[in-house]
């Protein structure tokens, strides 16, 4: 996916990746600021959403979320709740989510990708989905429901963040201890690139306010600028 930071974009090549995601071996996640952007590296665990939270309460981690509203990911995938509280937090301030070239995000750490209002993926990003697993690994008896629910209640998510239909279908298809990778390339040979880059209802109010995301390099830094306006009106009313 293009937009605005990363030059190249879309040479990736897709396909399935079978492996286990349970046995890529992340740290629990890595809530910290590099430089205006917010980074969560590593594996989501209890307690990751508390992180961010802190962080944002901080001068810098407000000033971060307020000027840039930027989200780096770099994670395997972890715990699906904590994943959707801090999917909250990003889609509640217009947050951008950038999965940088070299840099991967697969299970747990795609809704909170999913959850930017501006999404950008750099040239050999690497995204990935599979179906929720229970932290059991039971799928039967009492677990077959939530385990039902967990995956309902991320298939809603996504679509209400405007992922395209074919990628929620792979998401759906893929058994929790396998994973279906993908990337630029395949997006673009899929044709869902504007679906996957911005998630446009959420972008009303900065394309009233702002206008349409210039092209032009010179006018491109007065739209942000414009849009972190709209983003600190919102976190005013929502904090």
């Amino acid at each position: 996916m293009s937009g605005g930071w990363f030059s190249g974009g879309v040479k990736v090549v897709a396909g399935v990746l079978v492996a286990s995601w349970l046995a890529l071996g992340a740290q629990a996640a890595d809530v910290s600021l590099e430089g205006s952007a917010i980074r969560i590296k590593g594996r989501i665990e209890a307690g990751d959403a508390q992180k961010l939270q802190d962080l944002l309460a901080t001068p810098r981690g407000r000033q971060a979320f307020i000027r840039s509203g930027t989200f780096l990911l770099d994670s395997p995938g972890g715990r699906v709740s904590e994943a959707m509280k801090i999917a909250r937090i990003v889609e509640r301030g217009f947050g951008t989510t950038v999965v940088r070239s070299g840099a991967q995000c697969y299970s747990a750490c795609f809704i909170v990708y999913a959850a930017g209002s501006y999404r950008v993926a750099g040239e050999a990003a690497a995204l990935g989905v599979h179906r929720v697993a229970l932290a059991n690994g039971r799928d039967d008896g009492p677990s077959a429901t939530a385990l039902a629910r967990a995956n309902d209640e991320v298939k809603s998510y996504l679509q209400s963040r405007g992922m395209p239909a074919l990628v929620i279908d792979h998401m759906m298809r893929t058994p929790p201890h396998d994973l279906f990778q993908f990337g630029n390339r395949w997006i673009l040979d899929q044709g869902i690139e504007a679906e996957m880059t911005r998630h446009h209802e959420s972008m009303v109010a900065v394309d009233q306010q702002c206008g349409a995301e210039p092209a032009q390099v010179a006018r491109h830094r007065e739209w942000l600028d414009c849009m972190a306006h709209v983003r600190s009106r919102t976190l005013v009313a929502a904090w």
